[in-house]
C-alpha cells in the first residue's frame, strides 16, 4: 500500500530499536503500546505485506516490491521460530493482526477488482494459527478505511466496487472470528474497528474536535516530493498512511475496545494498566 520513496519514511527509535515506517513519526501500534505503561513491542509486520499477495494484482512495480516481503503466515512463521518471543507468556502478551488492506488497494488502485472475502479469510486462517500457538488475547484488525485514504476518496468510478469488497471482508471476519470465539471459549480475540475513528474525523465536526483543517489530501506530495507547512492539522502523512498525530486516535481506540470506551490520551502513562508485551504482525496499515 505504500509508495515507497525515502522521503515518505520516517525512522525513529522504540523500546530500544530503530523503526522505520511510512509516517512522519510513530505509529499507532507504538502510542498503544506506551498506553499499555510501555509494554515491550515485539514486531514481525513488514510495510508493502499482504494476506496473500498472489491473488491480488498490484501492478508491475508494486507486484515486485511485495513478492519480496513477507506475507503475513510468513511474518507468523517467523514468529513462532523465534526461539525467545514465542516463549513468551501467553497470559501477558497480546497479539495484534492487521492485514488486508494492500490486498484490496493494490488490486483496485491497478484497475483490477477483488473479492474481500478470501482476503479475510486468509487472515482468520493466521489467527487461527496463533491461537493453536497458544493465543490467549488477540488485537485482529478490519479492513481500514480505505475509501476514506487520498488514493481512493476522490476516484467515484472505483468506490462503489471497493466498498463492496471492504464489507466482504468485515462481514467474514466477523463470522470467522465468532466461530473462533466458540471454538475457544477463553480466548480473548477482539475486532478493531478502525474506521470508526476515521469517519469520525473527517466529519466537519470531527475536524473542529480533533484539530485538523486537512482530512482529505496529503501532507506529502509525492510527485513534486515537498510537504505540507502543518503536518499535525493534516489527517494523512501520504496517500495512504496518517500522521503520527492520528495514530494517536487510532491507538487510543484500540485501547478503548480492548478496556472500555472511558479511556482518553493519557499524561501520566503510569497509571494505565500493563500487559507486559505486544507481538505485532501487519499493523503497518497504519
Amino acid at each position: 500500500m505504500a509508495t515507497f520513496t525515502k522521503q515518505s519514511f520516517s525512522r525513529h527509535r522504540h523500546s530500544g530499536k530503530d523503526i522505520l515506517n511510512s509516517c512522519n513519526g510513530p505509529i499507532w501500534i507504538e502510542y498503544f503500546a506506551e498506553y499499555l505503561n510501555n509494554s515491550q513491542i515485539h514486531n514481525f509486520a513488514y510495510g508493502a505485506s499482504h494476506a496473500n499477495r498472489y491473488d491480488s494484482a498490484p501492478d508491475f512495480i508494486g507486484r515486485e516490491i511485495s513478492y519480496n516481503v513477507p506475507e503475513l503466515d510468513q511474518q507468523i512463521d517467523v514468529y513462532k521460530a523465534d526461539e525467545h518471543v514465542s516463549k513468551l507468556s501467553f497470559d501477558s502478551t497480546l497479539f495484534t493482526v492487521w492485514e488486508g488492506a494492500n490486498d484490496l488497494d493494490d488490486t483496485f488502485s491497478s484497475g483490477q477488482v477483488i473479492e474481500g472475502g478470501p482476503v479475510a479469510e486468509r487472515v482468520l486462517k493466521s489467527v487461527q494459527t496463533l491461537v493453536d500457538h497458544g493465543a490467549k488475547h488477540i488485537l485482529v484488525g478490519e479492513i481500514a478505511p480505505l475509501d476514506l485514504i487520498p488514493t481512493f476518496n476522490k476516484k467515484h468510478d472505483v468506490l462503489p466496487k471497493l466498498k463492496i469488497a471492504m464489507a466482504e471482508f468485515n462481514a467474514k471476519l466477523a463470522e470467522g472470528a465468532a466461530a473462533i470465539r466458540a471454538a475457544s471459549p477463553s480466548l480473548n480475540l477482539v475486532i478493531f474497528d478502525s474506521r470508526s475513528v476515521i469517519s469520525e474525523v473527517v466529519t466537519e465536526e470531527g475536524q473542529l474536535k480533533y484539530g485538523f483543517n486537512n482530512v482529505a489530501d496529503p501532507c506529502l506530495a509525492f510527485a513534486s516530493l515537498t510537504f505540507c507547512d502543518e503536518h499535525d492539522k493534516y489527517l494523512f502523512w501520504d496517500t495512504a498512511h496518517p500522521t503520527t498525530r492520528a495514530q494517536k486516535y487510532l491507538a487510543q481506540s484500540a485501547y478503548n475496545q480492548l478496556f472500555g470506551p472511558t479511556f482518553e490520551i493519557p499524561s501520566n502513562l503510569e497509571k494505565v494498566p500493563s500487559a507486559t508485551k505486544v507481538v505485532t504482525m501487519p499493523s503497518s496499515w497504519w
